[in-house]
């Protein structure tokens, strides 16, 4: 037997909820290969939620401008209910990379869950 979570609110950084941009264009085996958008993996998991009546809370995806790891239209799939929290960053600095580092998007997401609490 499986054990469920109970989530309210799922709070991502950076997460390729329905693929990774740069698995497209490098993506040949392995896990770049099953991060492809529409990849096999993708299908099968978004047949697993829309069957699933657990899948009812909302994702709030935190992400950095310029990042063409992931890319901004990938990272809330059609199917869900989400909400994609983009900040914007400069051209020199890594927005796939240390995403999980940057004040900005701890602090928005702190107060969120502050927010939540009360």
């Amino acid at each position: 037997v499986s054990k469920r979570l109970n989530i309210r609110r799922l709070y991502t950084f950076a997460a390729p909820h329905s693929g990774a941009q740069l698995a497209g264009i490098a993506g040949f085996t392995g896990t770049p290969l099953a991060l492809r958008p529409q990849s096999p993996f993708f299908w099968r998991l978004e047949a697993r939620e829309r069957a699933s009546e657990s899948v009812n809370y909302p994702i709030v995806n935190f992400a950095r401008g310029r990042d063409l790891t992931i890319g901004d239209g990938l990272a809330i799939p059609d199917h869900l209910a989400g909400e994609l929290v983009h900040y914007s960053s400069p051209w020199y600095q890594p927005a796939h990379f240390w995403v999980y580092r940057d004040g900005r998007l701890l602090r928005d997401m702190l107060a969120r869950l502050v927010t939540e609490e009360q």
